[in-house]
């Protein structure tokens, strides 16, 4: 396969065999292929070629579906927006100027209801022969992310970044026949669409529901249809722990695959749902919207090396470097840049900031991390989020991590940089948290046993605030900048 065209155009052959199921409700890929055939024909009925783009807003998740994959399969540019209020999709739409938008309101200026597109009137019966020259090099999809600093970026993701990296995901966690997963997490993200690719892909089916995510639900969905994984950030995980261990038991034993990744996860975690499913194949990826599935690491196999993300995915390169993109020793810390069939084309429209992220096939992620000598990947945090404390500098999830050892803080937290009021170090780390009840003996105790685990003395927080919430993006990563400028205020 070259192209998402030639994913789509496999469905019919799989007949009534259940491609999604939705709130409960199957659809086989014979349906599916034909309601992606009849929206592709009304896209192109509305003058969508291969040169247009549709951005896609719809929180049904089957026509949501239909729906990107139409505006593929018809050579066009889709582009899925999620959860937003209306001024962050009106500056969406400034920035993509799309020729359409795929909506369930009417309100947008050049949008079409869904139910408008829609429709059982066209034949598609012969409507398969109607191709359209696609390349794999051709963009399919942008993905808007605005990370934790709040700068709106635009990632062009072509039809070979698309195929190449589900296909890889699929060969590192050794699927073995279909997949029937749960995908736990929005199907607008990076992590969420790749889901569905590499079910599709192994001629499995996806299991989703509606609204918000509900652990209880998600587990006896999986139990009903007898799946065999499911997908998840490491607060979906954290979910699974707290409101679903129960009811674990009546599914243990049929999963065979997780994946997780698009945020740190706690050790123990790890190693809790290593025991939680005993036969599970449990694999974590780290990556960006731009560069998807950079590592992976297998909890079991690799289970001496659960503080690194892994080792680079099949094909995908992995260096260090210092701010001149020198390479650096091992060991020793610097950015992460990475080349690969997982690096995007560019950012939309934007050639400034494009020239400024890649160069040479290479992509440099503003990640902090090392490699160690046998090839492990460590993820230190952003390097803007560094806190540098009299000119030495520390990643607040280092310190967040062992703060999650000693088990004193029970609520939401989090470690920020904020000036120091003595006007020695220039910044200091601070607790962030959401519980009240904490306050300077508590400090003492953390900052105790955080010495005990290593933290430099230089590095232990100075105080406790407490905060109303803790900002995250929706893969769960800390938007530090915000908190910061919340407390400023």
């Amino acid at each position: 396969m070259n192209t998402i065209c030639d994913l789509v155009r496999t469905f019919q052959d799989k007949g009534e065999q259940i491609a999604i199921i939705v709130d409960g409700e199957p659809v086989s890929y014979l349906k599916f292929y034909k309601d992606i055939l009849n929206v592709r024909k009304n896209l192109e009925n509305r003058g969508i070629t291969s040169s247009s783009s549709v951005l896609v807003r719809l929180k049904n998740k089957y026509q949501f579906l239909v729906s990107i994959y139409s505006v593929m399969y018809s050579g066009a540019i889709a582009a899925p927006v999620g959860d937003e209020n209306e001024s962050n999709v009106a500056e969406i739409i400034q920035l993509l100027e799309p020729d359409l938008v795929i909506s369930d309101k009417n309100s947008e200026s050049i949008g079409v209801n869904f139910k408008k597109l829609f429709n059982d009137k066209n034949n598609t019966k012969h409507f398969y022969g109607s191709e359209i020259d696609v390349s794999e090099d051709d963009t399919a999809l942008i993905l808007f992310t605005s990370g934790t600093t709040g700068k709106r970026k635009a990632t062009e993701l072509s039809h070979f970044n698309l195929l190449s990296t589900s296909e890889y995901i699929n060969d590192f966690m050794e699927i073995e026949g279909a997949l029937t997963e749960y995908i736990c997490i929005p199907l607008y993200h990076s992590f969420g669409f790749a889901r569905t690719r590499c079910i599709l892909l192994s001629g499995g089916t996806i299991i989703v529901d509606n609204g918000m995510f509900n652990p209880r639900l998600a587990v006896d969905q999986l139990a009903t249809y007898h799946g065999n994984a499911f997908s998840g950030v490491p607060a979906i995980m954290a979910l699974f722990k707290k409101f679903a261990e129960r009811n674990i038991k009546k599914i243990k034993e049929q999963i065979k695959y997780i994946e997780i990744g698009s945020a740190p996860m706690p050790v123990e975690d790890k190693e809790y749902l290593c025991s939680a499913f005993p036969e599970a194949n449990i694999c974590m990826h780290y990556g960006l919207t731009e560069a998807s599935r950079t590592c992976f690491i297998n909890f079991r196999l690799e289970k001496n090396k659960l503080s690194s993300v892994g080792k680079p995915s099949p094909g995908v390169n992995v260096k260090i470097v210092d701010r001149d993109k020198n390479e650096v020793k091992t060991g020793e810390v610097g950015e992460i840049a990475i080349k690969g069939p997982n690096v995007a084309k560019s950012y939309y429209n934007n050639p400034k900031l494009t020239s400024s992220k890649f160069h040479h096939g290479w992509f440099y992620s503003g990640d902090s991390g090392y490699i160690d000598e046998e090839g492990y990947i460590y993820f230190k945090g952003r390097l803007d989020d560094l806190i540098n404390v009299g000119g030495k500098k520390i990643s607040p999830i280092e310190i967040e991590s062992k703060i999650k050892e000693t088990g004193l803080i029970k609520s939401d937290f989090c470690i920020v940089s904020l000036p120091d009021i003595k006007g020695i170090y220039g910044r200091v780390p601070v607790i962030c948290t959401v519980d009240a009840n904490l306050g300077s003996d508590n400090l003492s105790k953390i900052n105790h046993e955080l010495e005990r685990n290593g933290i430099e003395n230089i590095f232990l927080p100075r105080e406790i605030k407490t905060v109303e919430k803790i900002p995250r993006t929706h893969n769960g990563k800390i938007k530090r900048s915000e908190l910061i400028n919340t407390i400023l205020q």
